[in-house]
């Protein structure tokens, strides 16, 4: 079984701060059908306080792979610059998968 993990996604233009420009990858347009035949099952992990990316680009792209959003509270982007440097969660998911 194909499992895709998503952390803090996006589709569409973000204001993005310093030299990253995003709009190169994300603006693009996405063949949600291609994607979804690929991949039997998507896993979207997005928190309720990420100053990036607003929840409900999450939901969309989430609802787009036929999920829903696991929100983790006050995670921030999910990344160490916001204080969020282990990801137990999304490992036990994983393992959970694993041995299904």
């Amino acid at each position: 079984m194909k499992f895709a993990y998503l952390v803090s996604g996006f589709i569409g233009h973000i204001e993005s701060e310093g030299d990253w420009n995003l709009d190169d990858f994300a603006c693009k347009p996405f063949d949600w059908d291609r994607i979804n035949r690929n991949c039997e099952n998507f896993v979207v992990f997005h928190s309720d306080n990420d100053a990036a990316i607003p929840m409900s680009i999450a939901e969309e792209y989430a609802s787009k792979l036929n999920t829903s959003p696991i929100v983790i509270k006050k995670g921030g982007h999910l990344c160490s610059r916001d204080g969020f440097s282990e990801f137990p969660l999304l490992l036990k998911t994983i393992e959970e998968e694993r041995f299904k």
